[in-house]
């Protein structure tokens, strides 16, 4: 079967057969190439290569296909090398230069094909003889097993085979956990254990966790030597390779016998092991040793001969060995039991926790930035596993983009070598039911799987038992995404393709879960059958839509829209009309405006009236969400001449409303009402109520706007609709807020935050954090209340939502002044006013000119800030706003106040009154009390000062919290009181002023934020010097 790979191509050309022709003759120069072929054959074999074909005087192999080994690029330079020894090694004067690459392959049963194999064979081409060059990809397999030299031709950059590295390279990245498996293996060695096998998978950390064992146990106990050899480099023409390497290390002069290799008389055998056994066991006498053996599963005969020869002799001896296993050779084991009567002490190395993989990859990427997102991705795929952690942490500290890296992560190529290996090893039947399971995704149901496959049990029971599958309730995944990726790269597209139709048929035939139009969209789609998976895909994406789960909806619409123009499918242009709908409740404005143009472009030039008032309704509503007031009223002022059609007048009341032209917005929605109640359209009637609840909240008529409100919601009690209601709810929390009902007001606004998280509608959820946090920050708890703020701000800079940016900025402003930091309130209070001029928002502008006002105030500046106040206040009676207008003439009185126009001050205060009065709003009439008693007491007539002082605070005292700050107006009255000669009283108000500022400025948990609070603000400083002060007096 066809099927892609990552394999390593081998070229060997020999040369030097041109010169032996004229001397040996063409006979003899056929029998020395076959003799040649016959070694180079061999060699290859014996590292598990494959010969493709021979060329004149030129082998082809590769390594890593039929099977992989799980270190087929390590291999084939191994081969070449000891390709190169072998053929100078012989008796004529003949070289032989190689050309090695790694890289994607295609196999179709015996043949190859792919640009590996190009490149394998113009590297061998440029070799000079004796000479053994590798690719880039070559290199990153094996850099850490051998030394090379790096050259470059041509632009091509490539690499000259030097040696095998002699000795191992340092660890540069720190050794993480293992704590247990330390304590283990130092106990095992400490308590005379003397054979001792470690298993894990390929990567896992073997010889790296033996090592730090013995750096600590050499730090803390006595010195150990370790010693480490491995049966993976077995030469084709050398037995006991692996054994002599530590005999030559331990002994540099011990001398071998010829053709010792080819020694089997067992005296022969065992005075060779005695030998080798005397160099093991005098240098144990000198300092114990520790003899290390790695893929011990592959050792010759012969060199377990020698270890179970070792082990029967080792007792005596302070000599211990461990020998390294992929997984536990049961055989291999028994026998070496059976053999020495010794029972090893097996250590099993199991993947990393999480907690981890992120300490080693937060040091190797010490010097990337990485997002948690990222983080965990990269977690995810190295599985636990140090190598794969490593080799992903190469990749991406080589790229640059980290959206995509999140997308997905490409699988390196030393890891891809180990999931070869650990593919190649399956059995077909099992391996055709993964490729099932894989090609259905990363997540199966168990039962899809029942129903898909009769081998269901086996495939469970070998995929968990080889750690390729987790098992829990209801479902199986696969252990890594790198597994299914390479299985499901491995298939031939015919073959995905018949799979995806496969699945498609079952889960259409057998299944109903909430998500099937998901997976027959996606499935219907890899098959190739574009339109059942259009219409499946938008299945999925209305009922998404229905739940609420918007975000999910909009992708699925994208994967419609895709389908649509990949196609030629003709639906465009409904599907996206539906999708314009979803980005304008997500918010996503610049992706509206892009929708709503490709819709122009796709109207026919004979569209009815009605299509084109459905366009112009979608403008007018992008138009009024990105604060384009003025054009949304020109647009449905044009409408409206044409069209009575309930939603144009609606939506020219708002738009009216918008642009605080309040007479114009009652006029149009009184028009939508009696419209709506004579069609019966209840739905819409609840709109409109909402909508006037709105206007008369702005309006300073809290009262009716709750009236509208709670007509509204019986209204939507009655259609059953909880989103629309959840909006009422939070207008209501407006009205609460101007009631001074405060505790209603955050109980309303935080039932409505849930709603809007719930439906992810991004802007009701800005607007409502936003309110909650004002409201935080009249509680004093202004931690909060800029967190909520600062969540508010992220939402509608990503939907270009201005006039909220600019509420935004000026609440936070607010939070900056409460707490006296005034000149950074004033840089935030500026960016609002140009945002709220900017978009003609005038009630913005009120508020804005305010807080400038006021900031100035503070900041010494009394000309400035009465220059701003008088803007405000001006502008508040140009709108008629009943409660701002009460508001402005008090916060105008004591900016008159700073500049000593005591007269003009105190007939604005009394005019404050009289209007917070009539909006009965009880908060402004004890501000302006409290300020019209405090201009009395500038002018000397204190009884006047204490009636309408005292009047303040028990008013006060029976509200308890009022929009305002009430330490001022107790603090005022401590003054009045004071200046009676009432001590004692006036000590007591005194008491609850400082009790005020020190319960608001408690709640600061930042230090610096609260140390401004008490020292900044001049009447904070005022109240606390003077209450210490008096204090300590008494």
């Amino acid at each position: 079967m066809r099927e892609n790979r990552l394999a390593t191509i081998l070229y060997a050309d020999l040369t030097g057969f041109t010169k032996l022709t004229a001397t040996l003759g063409p006979e003899k120069i056929t029998e020395l190439v076959n003799e040649c072929f016959k070694i180079i054959d061999k060699i290859i074999h014996v590292h598990d290569g494959t010969i493709l074909r021979h060329e004149g005087d030129r082998v082809m192999a590769v390594f890593g296909f039929p099977k992989s080994q799980g270190y087929d690029a390590y291999s084939a330079i191994l081969s070449a090398l000891r390709i190169k020894e072998a053929v100078r090694g012989l008796s004529y004067p003949i070289e032989v230069h190689i050309g090695v690459a790694s890289g994607e392959i295609i196999c179709d049963e015996d043949k190859i094909y792919g640009y590996v194999t190009e490149a394998a064979s113009y590297l061998e081409e440029t070799a000079p003889a004796g000479e053994i060059y590798i690719d880039l990809n070559c290199y990153e397999l094996t850099k850490t097993f051998f030394d090379f030299e790096r050259l470059s031709k041509n632009e091509k950059v490539f690499f000259r085979v030097l040696a095998e590295k002699k000795q191992q390279a340092l660890y540069t990245n720190k050794f993480f956990n293992r704590k247990e498996e330390i304590e283990s293996l130092s106990n095992y060695i400490l308590k005379k254990k003397k054979v001792i096998i470690v298993t894990g998978n390929q990567g896992i950390g073997k010889t790296r966790f033996i090592h730090e064992t013995f750096n600590r146990l050499n730090r803390e106990e006595k010195k150990f030597n370790l010693f480490q050899t491995s049966f993976l480099t077995a030469r084709s023409l050398q037995f006991y390779e692996s054994i002599l390497k530590i005999i030559m290390e331990l002994k540099p002069d011990f001398g071998i016998k010829e053709k010792i290799a080819l020694v089997t008389e067992e005296s022969y055998k065992t005075n060779l092991f005695n030998q080798f056994c005397e160099i093991i066991f005098a240098a144990g006498k000198i300092k114990p040793l520790v003899l290390l053996f790695q893929y011990f599963e592959r050792i010759d005969k012969n060199s377990f001969d020698f270890i179970k020869f070792l082990i029967n002799n080792i007792n005596e001896y302070d000599v211990y060995t461990i020998f390294e296993m992929h997984n536990l050779h049961n055989k291999l084991v028994d026998e070496l039991k059976s053999a020495t009567g010794v029972t090893p002490m097996v250590l099993e190395l199991t993947p990393l926790d999480k907690e981890t993989q992120f300490k080693i990859v937060k040091d190797l990427c010490d010097d990337v930035k990485l997002e948690k997102e990222l983080l965990d991705e990269i977690c995810r795929h190295a599985g636990g596993n140090p190598l794969f952690t490593t080799e992903i942490c190469r990749y991406v500290k080589n790229q640059q983009d980290s959206v995509k890296l999140r997308e997905r992560i490409k699988i390196p190529y030393r890891v891809k070598e180990v999931f070869n290996h650990l593919i190649d090893h399956i059995p077909v039947g099992i391996f055709n039911t993964l490729s099932l399971g894989a090609v259905y995704g990363y997540t199966i149901e168990k039962e899809f799987l029942k129903t898909a496959a009769p081998n269901y049990e086996e495939t469970v029971d070998y995929g968990v038992r080889n750690d390729l599958l987790n098992s829990n309730d209801g479902e199986l995944s696969f252990k890594n995404p790198f597994l299914r990726e390479e299985i499901c790269s491995r298939l031939p597209k015919s073959v995905r393709k018949t799979l995806h139709r496969k699945i498609a048929s079952i889960l259409r035939e057998r299944f109903s879960t909430y998500d099937n139009d998901k997976k027959l969209a996606y499935h219907f789609k890899e098959s190739g059958d574009y339109e059942l998976a259009l219409h499946y895909v938008l299945k999925w994406a209305r009922r998404l839509k229905d739940i609420h789960a918007n975000e999910m909806a909009l992708e699925a619409y994208n994967e419609a829209l895709q389908l649509c123009r990949q196609t030629n499918i003709k639906a465009e242009y409904r599907i996206l009309k539906e999708q314009v709908d979803l980005l304008d409740l997500l918010g996503m404005c610049e992706e509206e405006r892009s929708a709503i143009e490709r819709l122009e472009s796709l109207m026919a030039k004979d569209a009815n009236d009605t299509e084109k008032l459905e366009l112009a309704l979608l403008k007018g509503r992008y138009l009024m969400k990105t604060s384009q007031y003025k054009k949304a009223i020109k647009l449905y002022e044009e409408l409206r001449k044409k069209s009575d059609d309930i939603r144009v007048i609606q939506n020219l009341g708002v738009a009216y409303y918008n642009q605080s032209n309040f007479k114009a917005a009652l006029n149009s929605l009184q028009q939508a009402l009696k419209s709506a109640q004579k069609s019966k359209d209840i739905r819409k009637e609840a709109e409109i109520r909402g909508n006037f609840s709105l206007v008369y909240t702005k309006m300073g008529e809290k009262e009716k706007s709750l009236e509208y409100c709670n007509q509204a919601l019986k209204l939507y009690d009655k259609l059953g609709d909880t989103v629309a209601r959840a909006r009422i709810i939070a207008n209501m929390g407006s009205a609460y807020y101007y009631l001074n009902r405060f505790n209603d007001s955050l109980a309303a606004y935080q039932e409505a935050l849930k709603v809007a998280e719930d439906i992810g509608d991004i802007m009701f959820q800005a607007k409502v954090l936003t309110n909650i946090g004002s409201l935080y920050q009249l509680l004093g708890d202004y931690d909060k209340s800029i967190k909520n703020c600062e969540k508010a701000l992220k939402i509608v800079k990503s939907v270009m939502n201005k006039k909220w940016e600019s509420i935004i900025l000026n609440n936070i402003g607010n939070n900056f002044a409460t707490v006296g930091k005034f000149e950074q309130a004033l840089s935030f209070f500026e960016q609002a006013l140009e945002i709220s001029k900017e978009v003609g928002d005038k009630t913005g502008i009120v508020i804005r000119y305010g807080n400038i006002g006021d900031s100035y105030a503070h900041l010494g500046k009394p000309q400035k800030a009465l220059e701003y106040i008088q803007k405000s206040h001006g502008l508040s009676i140009e709108l008629n706003i009943i409660d701002w207008i009460s508001f402005y003439k008090n916060e105008l009185a004591n900016a008159m106040v700073l500049n000593n126009r005591l007269e003009e001050a105190l007939q604005l205060a009394k005019d404050a009154v009289a209007i917070a009065r009539k909006a009965k709003n009880i908060s402004y009439e004890i501000n302006a009390l409290s300020t019209q008693a405090f201009i009395y007491f500038k002018t000397g007539e204190l009884k006047k000062a204490f009636k309408l002082s005292r009047n303040a605070v028990n008013a006060l005292e029976k509200k308890k919290i009022i929009e305002g700050v009430v330490s001022i107006i107790y603090y005022n009255h401590y003054k009045i009181l004071k200046s009676l000669n009432k001590d004692k009283e006036a000590y007591l108000y005194l008491e609850k002023a400082y009790n005020d500022i020190k319960e608001r400025g408690d709640r600061i948990s930042n230090e610096n934020l609260r140390k401004s609070f008490f020292m900044n603000r001049k009447e904070n400083r005022e109240i606390k010097e003077e209450w210490e002060a008096l204090r300590n007096q008494r």
